[in-house]
């Protein structure tokens, strides 16, 4: 009996972290906020169960000290500030703010409960679950809008840059399996995957993901094939990619000066609320605060910030570390950008296929986390890649 139940307990270990990539698709309803609380509830019934595994197996024993000191560091100041601050949306976020203290906390449990799971079956599921996302994102948007051209491709997020990032995780996730096939078939299934999540990629019209797709992509193989044959292929493949994105997503500007207009907002954005924040290093005041900070009277700095609050409420300041920051404190933020940054520094030093991937990931999502807004599949995916780093 004790060898079953250990074998039952160490299953639900593996299946949480494949729930966790399928949260993607629970999208029973039309209704956002709807779908969005059921995520919400399922992550934290996966969380409570993850720290309650990660604690009984002593799971923290094979994590790296620093990961371990400042991950730990993060938990006691959400802690602190769930007591202080304890209305329902700072607990759990909503559709907009899309991460509280109690989802956040559960998501960090999820992510340590991972670590003694196999990075590659993470990366090849993960790789699987785009192909599906990709192909279920076009049914759902035709579902949902009644035809794909009626706007950017959204599928089952609130918003198409999301899915943009997440199918290009799935993206450099299919590198690990590049050479693992040895027969034609089993190598057309998988240039078939990647360009079925490349489609997907390409219909989001998300000009930045696809510029890193391609830069990323390049890392990657000059990292693996150094002074390589292969490496031509990759300039082929490069130009070729180009050509796709700039006929697919043709009315989406990528001129210097629309670029440039555009890291401009973002950077007047971030100011404004930084300028009006009201939060300390550790000590919050819950997900209203984020929300006040935004307010137009406080974005009056900018032109186009006026002109945009005349339709729009804004309910993230473009930049997650600091969205993070207000809403938690900034020492949360300020330990979550250093652990991004130094764990892409041990993926990429550390001369292993998976960990390099690993690492392109982590530096994907981190780059999109300073120009955008946050999502609840995200999350899971940047702290999961960011605890597999941290042993």
């Amino acid at each position: 009996m004790p060898n079953t139940k250990k074998s039952l307990f160490e299953c639900v270990d593996t299946y949480v972290v494949w729930a966790s990539l399928a949260i993607v698709f629970v999208v029973p309803s039309t209704n956002n906020f709807t779908d969005y609380n059921l995520k919400v509830y399922l992550v934290c019934v996966l969380g409570l169960y993850s720290w309650v595994r990660f604690i009984y197996k002593k799971k923290y024993l094979i994590i790296d000290r620093l990961y371990k000191y400042l991950i730990y560091t993060i938990l006691g100041i959400l802690l602190v500030n769930l007591l202080i601050t304890h209305t329902p949306l700072s607990m759990f976020g909503d559709i907009y703010i899309q991460a509280g203290f109690v989802s956040l906390i559960a998501i960090i449990g999820i992510a340590l409960n991972s670590v003694n799971q196999s990075l590659v079956k993470i990366l090849n599921a993960l790789f699987i679950a785009c192909i599906l996302l990709s192909v279920f994102s076009f049914f759902y948007q035709t579902v949902i809008y009644d035809s794909l051209t009626s706007t950017r491709l959204i599928g089952p997020f609130f918003q198409s840059d999301v899915l943009a990032v997440y199918l290009a995780s799935g993206f450099i996730a299919g590198f690990n399996l590049i050479n693992k096939y040895k027969s034609k078939n089993g190598l057309f299934l998988y240039i078939l995957g990647e360009l079925i999540i490349l489609t997907g990629i390409m219909f989001t019209q998300t000009r930045l993901v696809v510029m890193l797709i391609l830069i990323l992509s390049g890392i990657y193989f000059l990292f693996k094939y150094k002074k390589s044959y292969k490496f031509n292929i990759l300039l082929l493949t490069s130009f070729i990619l180009i050509f796709i994105a700039f006929c697919s997503v043709g009315n989406r500007s990528y001129n210097p000066e629309s670029l440039i207009t555009s890291i401009k907002y973002r950077l007047d954005l971030q100011s404004a609320v930084i300028a009006h924040s009201s939060s300390s290093v550790f000590i919050s005041k819950g997900a209203e605060t984020l929300s006040l900070d935004l307010k137009c009277s406080n974005l009056n700095s900018f032109y186009p910030l006026r002109q945009t609050c005349k339709n729009y409420i804004f309910e993230s300041s473009h930049n997650i570390f600091l969205d993070h920051s207000i809403l938690f404190g900034y020492g949360v933020g300020i330990i979550m950008l250093f652990l991004a940054i130094y764990s892409i520094y041990r993926c990429l030093v550390a001369k292993d296929q998976q960990l390099l991937i690993l690492g392109l990931i982590v530096t994907l999502i981190s780059i999109y986390y300073f120009s955008n807004v946050n999502s609840i599949e995200l999350e899971l995916l940047f702290w999961i890649f960011v605890a597999y780093s941290g042993i």
